[in-house]
C-alpha cells in the first residue's frame, strides 16, 4: 500500500515539473497560456502569421510589334514619366501663347496650327512614324486574297509575298484600326484595266511605305475613304495611269471622304490625265481636315489638271489648317496645270515647282528587285508644328 502511494505522489511531481516548463517556454515566446495543457497532450507553440505583402502597382506596360530590318520583334513598351520642371517658369502675360518652333531647314508652312504635345508622349514623336502596333494580325496578300474586310478595332500588318506580286485586279483594304502596309511590289495583269488599289476606313493611321503600284494599264492608282483617319505614304511609286476627260477620269490619288491628317513624303507618277485630285469632302461632309503635308511629290503629266485641291472644311470652300508644300513638281508639257478651289486666295499651290531643263531627281525609285527606295530612307521627315502623333 505503502508503495501504491508513493508511486502516484512521484507522478503527481513529474505533472508539476512539466506545467512549470511549459509555461516557462511560453512566457519565453511572448505568448502567455492562459490554461494549463492536459496531461499526456503535447502542447505546439504557433509562430505569429506573417504580414501580407503589399501588392504592387500593375504595370502600365505593353508588348507591341515593332519591325527591325526585314524581321517583327516583340518590344516592351512603358510610358514615359513627365519632366519634372528644373525652374520656375516666369508668367505670362494675359492673352501671348507660345508656338513651337518649327525643325532647322524646314520651309514654315502658311497657315500654322500649332498643338502641344500631349502628356505621356515620348519625346520627338511624330506622326511620320510607323505607328505602334498592339497584338497586331499579320495578313499576306495574293490574287485569291487581295479584298480585305478587317476588324476596325484590331491593329493590322498587311504585306506581300517577296518579289512580284502578280492580281488580276485592285487591291482592296477596308478597315482595320493601325494597319501597317510596305514592302510590296504589286502589278495588276488586267489589261483591259483596273485601278490600283482602294485605301478605306481605317480608323486610327493607314502607314503606307514603299509600294509600287503597278500594272499593264492602270485606269487609275488609288482610291482614299478615310474619313477622321491620319494617312501616311512614304516612298511610294505609280505605274503610268491611263485615261481621259471622255473615258474614265484617271488620277494618280483620289480622295473623297478625308482623311483628317495626309502626310506624304517621296511620291511619283505618270498620268495621262489627272494626278493628285483631293477634294476630301466631295463625298462626305462631316469629315474635318486638320494637317497635310506634301514633299518630294513629282507629277509627270500629259493631260488635264496635276494638282487638285477643293472640298475642304470646315466650309465646302474652306482653307485647311495646316497645308505645307515641300518640294513639289508639276512636270509634264503645258505646267503648271494646277486648281486650287479653295478660299485661300489661290495659294494652295503658291510653291509648287515647275521641272527644269533635263528633269529633277526622281524622290522614288525601284531597285532590280522590284523594291521601292526614297530619300527618306536615309533621313526621316522632320516634323513640324502640329504633326505630333
Amino acid at each position: 500500500m505503502d508503495g501504491a502511494l508513493a508511486r502516484t505522489a512521484r507522478r503527481a511531481l513529474m505533472a508539476v515539473a512539466v506545467g512549470a516548463s511549459l509555461v516557462t517556454i511560453a512566457a519565453a515566446s511572448g505568448s502567455v497560456a492562459t490554461a494549463a495543457a492536459p496531461a499526456g497532450r503535447r502542447h505546439v507553440v504557433r509562430p505569429k502569421p506573417k504580414p501580407k505583402p503589399t501588392p504592387q502597382p500593375k504595370s502600365k506596360c505593353k508588348l507591341v510589334r515593332r519591325r527591325r530590318g526585314k524581321k517583327w520583334v516583340r518590344v516592351k513598351v512603358c510610358p514615359k514619366s513627365p519632366a519634372r520642371p528644373t525652374a520656375r517658369s516666369a508668367p505670362k502675360a494675359p492673352g501671348s501663347s507660345t508656338a513651337i518652333p518649327v525643325a532647322p531647314g524646314v520651309p514654315t508652312p502658311t497657315p500654322i496650327v500649332t498643338a502641344p504635345t500631349g502628356p505621356g508622349e515620348p519625346a520627338g514623336a511624330s506622326a511620320w512614324d510607323e505607328p505602334a502596333l498592339v497584338d497586331p494580325t499579320v495578313v499576306t496578300l495574293s490574287d485569291s486574297h487581295r479584298s480585305l474586310t478587317l476588324n476596325q478595332s484590331q491593329d493590322y500588318v498587311v504585306e506581300c509575298p517577296p518579289g512580284l506580286l502578280d492580281v488580276s485586279g485592285k487591291i482592296t483594304i477596308w478597315g482595320g484600326h493601325n494597319v501597317v502596309f510596305q514592302d510590296c511590289d504589286e502589278y495588276v495583269t488586267n489589261a483591259s484595266g483596273d485601278w490600283a488599289g482602294y485605301l478605306e476606313d481605317q480608323t486610327g493611321t493607314l502607314w503606307v511605305h514603299d509600294v509600287h503600284f503597278g500594272g499593264a494599264r492602270l485606269t487609275g492608282g488609288i482610291q482614299l475613304q478615310e474619313p477622321g483617319a491620319t494617312v501616311v505614304m512614304r516612298d511610294v511609286l505609280f505605274d503610268t495611269v491611263y485615261g481621259s476627260y471622255s473615258t474614265n477620269h484617271a488620277e494618280c490619288v483620289q480622295t473623297w471622304s478625308g482623311p483628317a491628317r495626309l502626310l506624304i513624303d517621296g511620291l511619283q507618277c505618270s498620268t495621262t490625265y489627272q494626278g493628285l485630285f483631293l477634294l476630301p469632302n466631295q463625298s462626305d461632309s462631316t469629315t474635318r481636315e486638320t494637317t497635310w503635308d506634301l514633299r518630294n511629290v513629282q507629277v509627270d503629266g500629259d493631260g488635264a489638271y496635276d494638282l487638285w485641291l477643293g472640298n475642304v472644311q470646315p466650309s465646302q470652300e474652306g482653307s485647311l489648317p495646316l497645308f505645307n508644300v515641300q518640294d513639289v513638281y508639276d512636270c509634264g508639257t503645258g505646267e503648271p496645270r494646277d486648281w486650287d478651289g479653295t478660299t485661300d486666295a489661290n495659294q494652295a499651290w503658291a510653291k509648287v515647282k515647275s521641272c527644269p531643263a533635263g528633269g529633277v531627281p526622281h524622290p522614288v525609285w525601284s531597285n532590280p528587285d522590284g523594291t521601292v527606295s526614297g530619300d527618306d530612307d536615309v533621313n526621316s521627315p522632320a516634323a513640324v508644328a502640329g504633326e505630333q502623333p
